[in-house]
């Protein structure tokens, strides 16, 4: 029979060493998992919030230079963060006047459903 040769056991110092990167590991992974679900909800909040102020009538009256005038005071020189919010903010307020076309085209859709189905003037709530 061939030689076999049992694997030598762990010294403390090794098993030492596993338990600590182990334990790095598991604080690791734990870690990035928060950082997950607090983008997650973050993310959820932003959607949550551009909703609400897209829906405001008011937002598609926004003038561009009075937008502007308040993002320099609130961000002073981070012209970075100020382009990218700059950004968001276009696409809030050009989603807030697209918004009128969109009710209007799911007000006809219903009309035209509820005409098929008979009840030809039926309003929708």
């Amino acid at each position: 029979m061939a030689d076999q040769t049992q694997p030598a056991e762990p010294t403390q110092e090794q098993k030492d060493a596993g338990f600590v990167m182990h334990t790095i590991a598991g604080a690791v992974t734990s870690s990035l998992d928060a950082m997950a679900q607090r983008n997650q909800v973050a993310n959820a909040a932003l959607m949550g919030l551009t909703t609400i102020l897209a829906a405001m009538p008011e937002t598609a009256q926004l003038r561009p230079e009075r937008v502007a005038a308040v993002l320099g005071v609130v961000l002073g020189n981070n012209t970075a963060m100020q382009q990218e919010v700059a950004n968001f903010i276009t696409g809030v307020i050009n989603t807030a006047r697209e918004v009128p076309k969109a009710m209007a085209a799911a007000e006809a859709a219903y009309l035209a459903d509820q005409a098929k189905a008979g009840n030809a003037g039926a309003k929708p709530n």
